[in-house]
Parts: structure tokens; C-alpha cells; sequence
């Protein structure tokens, strides 16, 4: 209704001088009723006969009488609690393209006859009633009918012929109902027929009721009761497109369950009990791009299962019980990009055949009890670019598990409980870009863990038990941009700690044990703009800070500062943010604050007190600076999500 314009809105209980003109800006009716109740319009004179669009709300059966004075009426839409339509009602309504009505539970029967005159309506919705039988020729000698909407209403009974002389016919709603059973041929001579959603009724089966009639492409059969596919079971619909059947009781996938359907570009079973595929099940599927299996009880996979995918691209298996996952039944899906796989209770990956699909990249395992991977698992997946084992119970990466995964991007192995990153443990991941191994428990990172990684732009560390960082560790990160190690068990930063990092521009050092900060600590990532060193131990603002000219934001938050350094400040000609609160600091310097380029700068305006405070808040007003009042370092929680 929103793209209609413009409505009027009448309501016959009041004269016909009280129609006003109303706005619909959504989609959601009731909301827009609503608000067109409570919305005091002004009334303006309007000619009926040019009124086109129009809301109708009456507690009386409509009349000839009513509608015959909107003669060009083309959208009418009705508000009412009819039981039922006189006959005569829209006999007038003859350039009438819209008709909706909705939201009237005592409507329950409608007479034959009663559109009969609507000879050039396109659109017909008679939803979230009580219509429980829908009797022959209801809908007869509508030519130009396009789209019939009776979802969400009573409806057990469809009668045979129920739809007639309908040759424009393109969608059909039937969806949210308690239709039980679809007599057969219930959609012959509807050639236009395309979409048709019978979604969240009884069906137990599905018959062959589109037998003259294969111009059908969308299919919603999803919250039925269907219990069975047997072979051919769609076969008469081959021109569809997408089938939906999520939703029901389904257990096993029978050979040709979907034989006849070659044009079939998407497939939801997703949210059934199947545990059972069958080798042929998907045989005739040689066009699907779209599979959607999550949320069963399947155990195993094979390749038998997917043989057929030559245009497969996105497979949905997760939620299901796959214990032991065998990668390696992948290599039929030459085409696959996407597998979502997490929450399927994975315990083992394996790959015996050691191959793979050479055309896969995004491989989603995450939220799965993996303890873990072995060499060579991944073998064959050359073209993966995203591998996501988030809060998967990883413990032990094996030398070599990374094989193969010559183009891999970004690898996600955070919240999982390694303690320890060997030597060459990423060493065959030399196009990585991002990792991600927060949230674990590693103490100990050997000396060349992340060699090869030449590429890597963003390391996460964070929230480990890290006691110290050593530019051995690091020195082969020669393209790095990002680094956090926040939330760690770190005590002191060496002038051997980082090394060289040139590419490095953002440094998070935040929530750990630093009380101390060599003078050449920080000389090798002159380059930095961002270093958050808040949640600390520091007495001192550190003398190291000297080296970063470029900086653009320093975090000294929740630290043990007592007083701020303005010789270190004034080298900062770039830094526009400055959080200091949560310190000690019971002065400051308010014409060091004004001279400098700071845009957004936290502090404690209590501890300074109230007319200092005043002063620098003044000051920097009419250059939009942005501050926020100190927050308790007890209750912070912190976002460790690094993204440049």
C-alpha cells in the first residue's frame, strides 16, 4: 500500500465531509491503521468521484449504494467486521485494480458472484480473517487478476475448480491456514501460475496437482506435515525454480525424490528430522546453486550426496550431528564457495583421500568440540579464503594441518584452548591477511610460529596468559598494521619486545600488568597512530611515547598516573584523542589542552575540580570537542574486534 498514492481515508459512521487525505509510509497494516486513528487530519473538500484510492472503515455490510459514489475508485481497501459481502457490493467498482481486506475474523463465507463485476482487478487480498471454505467459481471471470492473497485465514477446504477463468493468474497465498488436503488438478489452466505458497498448513502430502500446469517456479511447502519424498514427487512441476520444505516431519531422502526438477535453482530442508540421504536422492538437481540441509540429525556425509552439484555454490549443513567430518567429500562440488558447518557437534575432521573442493572459500566450522587438526586435513582446498574454527575446543594444531591452504585470507581460531604456538605452525598460510587467536590460553609462542606470514595486516593476541612479547616472535610480520595483545599477563615492555614493525599503525596493550616501558620500546613502530596502554600499572606517562610522532590517539586509561607529562604531549602534533580518566591526575594544564589538536579527550572533571574543569570544557566547546565522564575500571568491558 505504500507505493499507492495518494490514500483517503473514510469512515462512514461520520459524514462524508470527515474523509481526509493520510499518508502510509510501511508495509505493516495494523501499525498504519493505527496510526491513522490517532493522527488528527485536518478534513479538506474533496470531489468523491476523483477520489482513486481509498480506506473504508464501516461497521455496517457494504452497499451498492455506499461504493456507487467512488465511481473511479482504483484501490479500495476495507476495514470492517462483516460476516459476510452483499452480492451487489462492488457492482459498480468496474475500474477497481486493488481490493483488500484484512483483519475481519467474523468474514467466514463469501458468495459466488461477489467479484464477478471487478473486471479489470489485478490485486485481491482477503486476509487474517476467518475464511474456512473456499467454494467453486468464488473467483470466476476475474481476466486480469494477477496475485490472490488469502493467507492467515481458516481455510481447511479447497473444493476442486475452486480457481477458474483466471488466465493472468501469476501468484497465489494460501499460506497460514488449516488446509489439510489439495484436491488433484486444483491449478490446471492457470498456465500464468508461478508462485504459489501453501507455507504453515496440515498437508501430510502432496499429490500431483499441477499435472497440466509446469509454468509454476516458487513452491512453499514449508510448516507442513509432509513425512515422506517419495520418487518423482514433484516431477509435473519442471519449470521450478525454488522449493521450500523446511518445517515438517521429513526423516529420509529418497532416490529421485526430486526427479524431473532440472531448472531447480534453490532447495530448503533445513529444520526437519532427516538422518538419511539417499545416493540418488539429488540425481536430477544438476542446476541447484542453493542447498539447505542445517538443523537435522544427518550423522555422516559422503560424496555420493553431492555428485550431482556441478553448479552447487552455498551448502547449509550446520546444526546437525556430524561427529566425524569428511572433508574430503567435498571434491564432487566444483563450484561450491560457501559450507556453513558450525554447530554440528564435529569431533573429527579427516581427509583420507587428501583432496578437496578446488573451488570452496568460506569454510564455516565454528562452535564445534574439535580438539584437534591433523596434518595434511585441508589438502586440496587451494582456493579457500576464509576458515572460521571459532569456539571449537581446539587444543593442538599438528605441524602441517595448514597444508594446502596456499590462498587463505582470514582464519578465525579464537575462543578455542591452545596454549601453544610451535614454530612453522603458519607457515603454508602465506597469503594470510588476518588472525584471530584471542580468547584462548596461550603462555608460549615459539620463535618463527608466525614465519611465512608475510602478508598478515591484523594479529589478534588478546585475551591469553602472553607474559611477554619478544621481536623474535614478531620480526617476521613485516606487513602488519594491527596488533592486539590486550588482556594479557604482560609485566614490562622491552626495547626488544616489538623490534621493527614499520606497517604498524594500531597497538593494543590494554588490561595487562605494565608498570613499566623501556625508553627504546616503542622505536621501532614510529609509525603507530593508535596505542591503547589503558588498564595498566603505569606510575609515569612513559618517556618511550617520545618516539611516536605520528600518533593520533593515546589511551592511558585506568592506569596509576598522578600527573601528565607536557613535554611528552607537546611532541604530539597529530594526536587528536586523549583519555586519561581513571587516573589520579588532580590537575591539568588547561592551556597545554588548548593548544593542541585534541578533538575527543576523556577525563575525570571531579578530581580536578569543578572551575578548572569548566575552564578546559569552555575552552575546547566551540571546537567540538567530545568528553565522557570517567568509567569504573572494575565494571569495563571491552570490544577486542580489530578491523583496519
Amino acid at each position: 500500500m505504500y507505493n499507492i498514492y495518494p490514500w483517503y481515508y473514510y469512515n462512514t459512521s461520520l459524514d462524508k465531509d470527515t474523509i481526509k487525505l493520510v499518508e502510509i509510509t510501511g508495509d505493516n497494516i495494523k501499525e498504519e491503521m493505527e496510526k491513522i486513528e490517532n493522527t488528527n487530519t485536518t478534513s479538506s473538500p474533496v470531489c468523491l468521484g476523483d477520489i482513486q484510492n481509498l480506506i473504508l472503515k464501516s461497521d455496517k455490510t457494504l452497499e451498492r449504494m455506499l461504493i456507487e459514489q467512488f465511481h473511479n475508485l482504483q484501490h479500495l481497501y476495507i476495514i470492517c467486521n462483516w460476516e459476510s459481502f452483499a452480492t451487489e457490493a462492488f457492482e459498480e467498482c468496474q475500474n477497481l485494480l486493488g481490493l483488500y481486506v484484512r483483519c475481519n475474523r467474523n468474514l467466514r463465507s463469501i458468495p459466488a458472484g461477489t467479484f464477478e463485476k471487478l473486471r479489470v482487478l489485478k490485486k485481491l487480498v482477503i486476509s487474517h480473517s476467518n475464511l474456512d471454505t473456499i467454494e467453486p467459481e468464488i473467483f470466476k471471470r476475474l481476466p486480469f487478476l494477477e496475485d490472490l492473497d488469502l493467507q492467515e485465514n481458516n481455510i481447511r477446504n479447497i473444493k476442486p475448480k475452486f480457481l477458474c477463468e483466471l488466465p493472468k493468474l501469476t501468484r497465489i497465498s494460501l499460506g497460514r491456514n488449516k488446509i489439510e488436503f489439495l484436491p488433484a488438478n486444483v491449478f490446471d489452466s492457470l498456465f500464468s501460475l508461478s508462485k504459489v505458497d501453501l507455507s504453515h498448513n496440515n498437508l501430510n502430502q502432496w499429490c500431483s496437482v499441477a499435472q497440466e500446469n509446469n509454468n509454476i517456479t516458487h513452491l512453499r511447502l514449508n510448516h507442513n506435515k509432509l513425512d515422506e519424498l517419495i520418487s518423482n514427487y514433484f516431477s509435473t512441476l519442471s519449470s521450478l525454480l525454488q522449493l521450500n520444505l523446511d518445517d515438517n516431519n521429513l526423516s529420509i531422502v529418497n532416490n529421485k525424490a526430486f526427479g524431473g526438477l532440472h531448472k531447480l535453482d534453490y532447495l530448503s530442508l533445513s529444520n526437519n528430522k532427516i538422518f538419511g540421504v539417499e545416493p540418488e536422492a539429488f540425481e536430477d538437481l544438476k542446476s541447484l546453486r542453493v542447498l539447505q540441509l542445517q538443523c537435522n540429525k544427518l550423522t555422516s556425509l559422503s560424496k555420493d550426496m553431492f555428485k550431482n552439484f556441478g553448479f552447487l555454490k552455498i551448502l547449509y549443513l550446520n546444526n546437525n550431528n556430524i561427529e566425524e567430518l569428511s572433508v574430503d567429500s567435498f571434491e564432487p562440488l566444483s563450484s561450491i564457495e560457501n559450507i556453513f558447518l558450525h554447530s554440528s557437534n564435529i569431533k573429527t575432521i579427516t581427509n583420507h583421500s587428501q583432496t578437496g573442493s578446488k573451488s570452496l572459500q568460506h569454510l564455516h566450522l565454528e562452535g564445534n568440540n574439535i580438539p584437534r587438526l591433523v596434518s595434511s586435513v585441508f589438502v586440496g582446498f587451494s582456493a579457500l579464503l576464509n576458515l572460521d574454527l571459532n569456539e571449537s575446543n581446539l587444543e593442538d594444531l599438528e605441524t602441517g594441518w595448514s597444508t594446502g591452504l596456499t590462498s587463505l585470507k582470514y582464519l578465525n581460531l579464537s575462543g578455542n584452548s591452545l596454549r601453544k604456538l610451535s614454530k612453522d605452525t603458519f607457515s603454508a598460510l602465506v597469503a594470510l591477511r588476518s588472525l584471530n587467536l584471542s580468547g584462548n590460553k596461550i603462555e608460549e609462542i615459539e620463535e618463527g610460529a608466525f614465519s611465512g606470514l608475510t602478508n598478515l595486516t591484523n594479529l589478534n593476541l588478546s585475551d591469553n596468559q602472553i607474559s611477554r612479547l619478544t621481536a623474535d616472535v614478531l620480526k617476521h610480520l613485516t606487513s602488519m598494521r594491527a596488533l592486539a595483545v590486550g588482556n594479557n599477563l604482560i609485566q614490562r615492555i622491552d626495547a626488544s619486545s616489538l623490534g621493527h614493525l614499520d606497517s604498524l599503525i594500531y597497538l593494543d596493550l590494554s588490561e595487562n600488568k605494565i608498570t613499566e616501558v623501556d625508553e627504546l620500546a616503542f622505536s621501532g613502530v614510529q609509525n603507530l597512530t593508535t596505542l591503547d596502554l589503558g588498564y595498566n600499572g603505569l606510575g609515569v606517562i612513559p618517556s618511550a611515547l617520545g618516539h611516536l610522532i605520528e600518533l593520533g590517539k593515546l589511551v592511558l586509561s585506568c592506569n596509576c598516573l598522578n600527573v601528565l607529562d607536557y613535554d611528552i604531549l607537546n611532541k604530539f602534533k597529530n594526536l587528536n584523542k586523549l583519555h586519561i580518566n581513571g587516573n589520579e591526575i588532580s590537575d591539568i594544564d588547561s592551556d597545554v589542552i588548548k593548544s593542541s589538536p585534541i578533538v575527543e579527550f576523556l577525563f575525570d572533571e571531579d578530581k580536578i575540580g569543578n572551575e578548572k574543569s569548566q575552564d578546559i570544557l569552555q575552552a575546547l566547546k566551540s571546537r567540538g570537542v567530545r568528553r565522557r565522564s570517567s568509567v569504573f575500571c572494575s565494571s569495563r568491558t571491552k570490544s577486542r574486534k580489530v578491523v583496519l
